[in-house]
């Protein structure tokens, strides 16, 4: 079961990690950090970049979709 989900997953995780790269190196980053794991000790919100709107834009995702786990945090 799982080596099939990730096959059906391998598609879409290339796409995404190919629309970091692009907007990355558009962007001029030489690091690009999943704030959502929790291995970040410090980030300065001032000299970070928030890639969402971006990867959003490379994906043609709209802006104001969310993930499910998203919306549901955003309405509490």
């Amino acid at each position: 079961m799982q080596n099939k989900q990730n096959q059906l997953f391998a598609p879409i995780y290339k796409k995404v990690s190919d629309a970091i790269q692009k907007v990355a190196k558009a962007n001029g980053l030489v690091y690009v950090f999943d704030t959502s794991a929790q291995g970040l000790l410090f980030v300065d919100e001032v000299a970070s970049m928030d890639l969402t709107v971006p990867l959003k834009n490379e994906l043609n995702i709209p802006l104001d979709k969310a993930l499910p786990t998203q919306q549901m945090q955003q309405a509490q």
